[in-house]
């Protein structure tokens, strides 16, 4: 269909690749394709229904503007003028592996292929402890660690569409499923803090950054830093006694930075840590007014990442990410695609967010953007269900203006299979009544499966939000979609579900105190066991999800969490009926009074992603 033209035809390979994976209708004429540097920032497409210009400066503008084509052309034959503009030296995404959900080497360059057609020339694999290191057998074992081979597969892939993968892992905090193990006793601070200062502890970041970085292209590697609030308190405290985290976090970086540099690595650090010195309160984004510079000077070998999910204002991001430039020239900024948000991917946070974000990088001039798509507390959801958030993100990159979501859309579908409308719905599963529209990101889905149908923790807060109406209504329109997979399938399951599940603890409460046992019958003979039917469906669909996309390991997990609200629906179900058939003659759960999970947050849904701390109000861990 396509033929490629003089300077294009070093993107030959890559465009093939591409194509390949593109659902594109049989033509009978050619079309022919050829690339022309590009003035300054200009990324345009000039296309006369048999020949195609592309203009760009890199790999990802003329890869961006092959999927504009080809989009247009699943559509229409017609002539098309594309003006765009890019101004970043990186541009890209962070995929996180480390939360239990390692993507399959087929799964990174699927994701690849997309970051190719977006017009991004960076990915970042987040991995803390889930890459082979060598004379470290048990770091990342029984969790589905990428081998050097495979590392090394997935880098040759990228670079065939001028993509970069850097290595973004953890030298500092950040590794309790590495420092679980006794056999790392000696170099931890704390339970996910290594302890500074021990020779050891530099002995396993030199075989950390070796062990990575050998497998890749890239000169640079992201060594973490960030989040380590406990520094000093733990083993540090007792051998050294008390040290500002400052002192001790600067003689750290300077130990590896040395070793990057050593390895001929640009060395890149998330900057909360260093930031937090100058607020008062020692929250990264409280920096009181007036203060407009940095305090410490950083080498041109080792860069700043600012990492911003969570606010809407342009000018609070232009103030923070200047504060990084005057202290870094070449620093990052990461912003966020909401796909940590419990169950259900938040889009409308992750919109709302990267839209200011990405303008004010552009408007300041940072010069490496990414979309980070972290996977919190055990990758409830599945990378897939993001895409819509980093295409987003991209679009914002080149987009001289708005989004037009018409596009957006468009291309979803013809790369995906799926328009936003699909996935849109996916992100309604946690807009429910009552949720602010400055402040999207509530996880109700979460806590309205997990949470104990006996015990009730959130019931409270459940309470009159009309939820069974709210889920009700989601799985009607899961059913009358147009376009569907197995992704749109399991959230469908998951909604039925909850048209019971979600306000079942009430029913059953309710009932009980008003010495219903007709209606309380009728709960555990007819509405647990058609909730129990759609969430094995539901688990069902999800393991599929999973194993296409991910390593098996770290899916226990998942299945632990559904199969456990599976077998407390059970055990509800034989209570009910003991109270019913007089085996007993109280249900003491349901005589507990229903008291606010969150009393400072009795007006609105709950942000609550920690699955412990909503399946039971007991202990899981410790004695």
């Amino acid at each position: 269909m396509f033929v490629l033209k003089d300077d294009a035809k070093k993107f030959e390979k890559g465009a093939l690749e591409l194509l390949k994976s593109y659902n594109l209708p049989d033509v009978v004429e050619e079309i022919t394709v050829s690339f022309e540097k590009a003035e300054a920032d200009e990324v345009t497409l000039s296309f006369d229904g048999k020949n195609a210009v592309i203009k760009g400066t890199i790999p990802a503008n003329f890869y961006r503007m092959l999927c504009t084509l080809a989009t247009h052309l699943s559509k229409s034959g017609e002539p098309l003028e594309v003006k765009e503009s890019f101004s970043f030296s990186l541009f890209g995404n962070m995929i996180d592996c480390s939360r239990n959900s390692v993507l399959t080497v087929e799964a990174v360059k699927k994701y690849i292929r997309y970051l190719a057609s977006f017009g991004m020339n960076m990915m970042m694999l987040y991995t803390e402890d889930t890459y082979e290191v060598e004379n470290y057998p048990y770091f990342g074992a029984y969790r589905g660690r990428y081998t050097k081979e495979e590392l090394k597969e997935i880098d040759d892939y990228a670079d065939m569409f001028g993509i970069e993968v850097i290595p973004c892992i953890q030298t500092l905090a950040h590794l309790k499923t590495a420092l679980r193990w006794p056999v790392f006793d000696s170099i931890s601070d704390t339970d996910d803090i290594l302890l500074v200062g021990n020779e050891d502890t530099y002995k396993f970041v030199e075989a950390e950054i070796k062990a990575i970085s050998s497998c890749l292209r890239s000169k640079r590697v992201h060594v973490g830093m960030d989040e380590a609030q406990r520094l000093g308190l733990g083993s540090y405290l007792h051998k050294n006694g008390y040290r500002p985290q400052q002192e001790i976090i600067l003689e750290h970086l300077t130990r590896v930075q040395k070793i990057c540099e050593s390895m001929g690595l640009e060395t890149i650090i998330w900057s909360d840590m260093f930031f937090r010195v100058l607020s008062p309160t020692g929250g990264y984004y409280q920096i009181p007014e007036g203060v407009d510079t940095f305090p410490f000077d950083f080498s041109k070998k080792c860069h700043l990442t600012y990492w911003d999910y969570y606010h809407n204002d342009y000018e609070h991001y232009k103030r923070f990410l200047s504060l990084h430039l005057d202290a870094d020239k070449d620093c990052y900024f990461a912003g966020g695609g909401w796909t940590w948000n419990g169950l259900c991917p938040s889009f409308d946070k992750a919109f709302i967010t990267s839209k200011p974000g990405v303008k004010a990088a552009k408007a300041v001039g940072v010069p490496n953007v990414f979309c980070t798509m972290w996977q919190d507390n055990g990758a409830e959801t599945s990378q897939s269900a993001g895409i819509p958030s980093v295409l987003y993100f991209a679009e914002l990159g080149y987009a001289d203006s708005d989004v037009d979501m018409d596009v957006f859309s468009d291309k979803l579908l013809f790369l995906t299979g799926l328009p936003f409308e699909s996935y849109k719905l996916m992100g309604e599963m946690d807009n429910v009544p009552g949720r602010r529209d400055d402040r999207p990101e509530v996880t109700t889905t979460k806590y309205a499966l997990y949470q104990d149908p006996m015990i009730g923790l959130y019931d409270a807060h459940i309470r009159g939000t009309h939820l069974t109406e709210h889920y009700t209504k989601l799985a009607k329109a899961f059913e009358n979609l147009k376009y569907k997979n197995k992704l749109t399938q399991y959230y469908e399951e998951l909604a039925k579900a909850l048209t019971i599940k979600a306000e079942l603890g009430i029913n059953l409460t309710d009932a009980y105190k008003a010495g219903d046992k007709e209606r309380l019958e009728k709960l555990a003979g007819e509405d647990i066991p058609l909730c129990i039917e759609h969430l094995e469906k539901a688990r069902e669909l999800r393991e599929e999800i999973w194993l296409s996309e991910s390593k098996p390991f770290g899916f226990e997990i998942i299945d632990i969490r559904f199969n456990g609200v599976i077998g407390r629906l059970c055990y509800a179900n034989r209570r009910i009926n003991d109270y019913i058939e007089g085996e007993t003659d109280r249900l003491l759960e349901l005589e507990e009074e229903r008291i606010y999970a969150n009393p400072y947050c009795k007006d609105e849904p709950l942000y609550v992603n920690q699955w412990d701390k909503i399946a039971s109000a007991c202990s899981f861990v410790g004695v």
